[in-house]
């Protein structure tokens, strides 16, 4: 089986539906849609979110080094020239970019309920 972060497998949707606070909006009369998407989904999304949060940071830092060994222009190189001729504005907004991809997922929790 593929890698699968802790309750991102496929199943989970179905466990979500499954809980206390989905059936107590069923019995308050939402409808479907508003339950799926408003409720279940935003709970379902927090472990897909980091997943790719994770994959957005590993692919920027492999980047660097992919575009540095075959001397390729990009993202990865500038950041490398930055970091060598102490260029602190570019590396600031580098570094916060990551660090905005890479806890992505401990954070994708804030729109659950």
């Amino acid at each position: 089986m593929p890698f699968w972060p802790a309750g991102s497998r496929p199943s989970a949707m179905i466990e979500i539906l499954d809980r206390r606070h989905i059936v107590a909006a069923r019995a308050l009369g939402l409808s479907e849609p508003r339950i799926l998407f408003g409720h279940a989904l935003p709970n379902a999304m927090g472990p897909a979110l980091t997943v790719i949060g994770l994959s957005f940071a590993y692919a920027l830092t492999g980047a660097v080094l992919v575009e540095i060994i075959f001397a390729w222009p990009g993202l990865g190189r500038y950041v490398s020239e930055a970091i060598l001729a102490k260029d602190f504005p570019v590396i600031a907004a580098v570094v916060c970019c990551r660090r905005k991809a890479a806890p992505c997922g401990s954070t994708a929790r804030i729109g659950s309920r």
